[in-house]
């Protein structure tokens, strides 16, 4: 699974740099394009922070989890699917934009009402 996100990342990130024409991405252009894919499942997400160096927004509601939690999967898998797939994609992608961004998943929701933290930075 991770696998397949890092392949979508690298892909999906080709077709913007190559869209945008936008040779090298600061952390607040890549986050903000690369948070439209989320966007278009239904990801909530507010901006706490934006700089052309680092970007942190929290995530509120999540289909993906909610969906996952109807279909009985415990939270530690859930988080750990989510690490490792969405999670990939965003770090790999971002890397594509500009070798020197980096993407993580500061904070995973502790349940439903929870919100996930999220970092993107530009070293």
């Amino acid at each position: 699974m991770t696998k397949t996100f890092e392949n979508m990342g690298v892909q999906q990130a080709r077709m913007m740099k190559e869209q945008s024409g936008i040779e090298e991405f600061d952390a607040k252009t890549a986050f903000s394009l690369l948070s439209n894919v989320p966007k278009t499942i239904g990801v909530q997400m507010e901006f706490i922070e934006e700089s052309p160096q680092r970007v942190v927004a929290k995530s509120s509601k999540c289909p993906i989890y909610e969906a996952a939690q109807e279909m009985g999967i415990d939270h530690a898998t859930i988080e750990h699917m989510c690490r490792s797939g969405p999670g990939r994609f965003m770090d790999t992608a971002a890397k594509q934009l500009n070798p020197g961004l980096s993407y993580r998943l500061k904070k995973f929701k502790s349940g439903p009402d929870d919100f996930c933290e999220e970092e993107m930075v530009l070293e």
